[in-house]
Formats: structure tokens, C-alpha cells, sequence
């Protein structure tokens, strides 16, 4: 099944797989509107979305965003390449508890830098204990100051429930092309 996703394009009807625990979809178009809308029989653990490297980023985040906000109330870890806004919770169901259950955020190396503050502070709602972060040696720099920055907004928050469950930050590095 991993091979046949990462070839060709993936059916949102997937999630109508009762015991479908982890889904990983790399490398492929996420386009199709219907994974906004497919009713959920699983209850995903584990959620990994790549980005479609002939697309443009705001696409991918459209897309990444319209699948996370279907199945992410279910998801307790969560891998993404592409940044996502509060646009995600438009998606949402239910809209009162958004990912009600994300403890770990992994954020790859094709995750843009510029990104970082937007997309942790859109995922503050959630219960998040871990984020591991790996960037490419390049932008090792440019990374501790986005990361930075979000722990300035942690402290200034830190009377809020803002990351109060953030118990972990892991960094590391890849060797660039």
C-alpha cells in the first residue's frame, strides 16, 4: 500500500479503512476536494503529508489543510512538509476541538523556515508535548531564530495554556544536496 501511495494519486476513500492507523503520503497530488468531505471509519494515529513538488506552496497548504482538517481531531502525531494556517479549522470537525489529540509535531526539511512561527501558533490549541524539527545545515540559522521567536511567544504566553504541555524540542540537521 506505501508503494502504491507514494506512485500514484491517493483516493480520499482511504479513510474508510476501519483499521487504518498511520497514513503517509508523499510525493503525490493531494488536489482531490473529497478529502474534505469522506466520512472517517478510522481513527488515524499517525499522519505524514508531503507536498507535490510541481505545485506551489500555497496549493499544497490548501490541500494539506483540507485532509487535516477532516481527520486531524483523530491524530495524536503529526509530520508536515507544507505550513498550514488557521484556514485548517474551516475544515475542522468537529470546529470546537480542533486537533483535540496532537501531542507531536515533526516539521521536515522542505517545511519553509518562514513558516515556523505561523504554523506552531495555528497548532497552539492542541495539546502538543514533543516538536522535533530537521532543516537542511544551509538553514541550521536561519531555524534557531524561527524557533526563537516561538519560544518568545511561549513565554509571553506562558500564563495561557499556550504549548504549556511543550516538554520537548528536538533539532536537527541534514546534509544539504
Amino acid at each position: 500500500l506505501q508503494e502504491l501511495i507514494q506512485r500514484h494519486h491517493i483516493p480520499p476513500s482511504l479513510l474508510s479503512l476501519p483499521t487504518l492507523k498511520k497514513l503517509r503520503i508523499r510525493d503525490t497530488h493531494l488536489g482531490d476536494p473529497m478529502w474534505a468531505a469522506t466520512p472517517i471509519c478510522c481513527s488515524l494515529e499517525f499522519l505524514d503529508l508531503g507536498s507535490c513538488y510541481h505545485e506551489t506552496q500555497d496549493f499544497n497548504r490548501v490541500c494539506t489543510e483540507r485532509i487535516v482538517g477532516n481527520v486531524g481531531h483523530t491524530v495524536d502525531a503529526f509530520t508536515l512538509n507544507t505550513a498550514i494556517s488557521t484556514e485548517t479549522y474551516s475544515f475542522e470537525k468537529p470546529k470546537e476541538t480542533p486537533l483535540k489529540k496532537l501531542r507531536k509535531i515533526h516539521l521536515t526539511p522542505l517545511f519553509p523556515v518562514e513558516n515556523v512561527v505561523d504554523t506552531l501558533t495555528t497548532l497552539s490549541g492542541s495539546p502538543i508535548e514533543e516538536l522535533s524539527v530537521r532543516c537542511h545545515e544551509d538553514d541550521v540559522e536561519d531555524m534557531c531564530t524561527a524557533l526563537e521567536d516561538f519560544l518568545c511567544i511561549c513565554a509571553e504566553r506562558k500564563e495561557s495554556d499556550f504549548y504549556k504541555q511543550l516538554s520537548q524540542i528536538k533539532l536537527s540537521t541534514v546534509k544539504d544536496l
